[in-house]
């Protein structure tokens, strides 16, 4: 949420969350599964149009 309506990498995603362990395997496709959960999970409540992705960069949080 501090960085709303800004792209995050998936790199400045994993670094945030997991720090130093962030370097092991950088090919994986591990933020974009936990996005789809939280998508998943919180999307059997309201809109979560709000997460946007944002093709070959990331993800970003919109906020009119």
């Amino acid at each position: 949420m501090l960085h709303k309506n800004r792209p995050l990498s998936r790199l400045q995603l994993s670094e945030h969350l997991w720090g130093d362990f962030s370097d092991e395997g950088n090919d994986s496709n591990y933020i974009d599964v936990h996005i789809k959960n939280i998508r998943k999970k919180l999307g059997m409540y309201a809109s979560v149009d709000w997460l946007e992705t944002i093709r070959g960069i990331g993800y970003k949080i919109k906020m009119e």
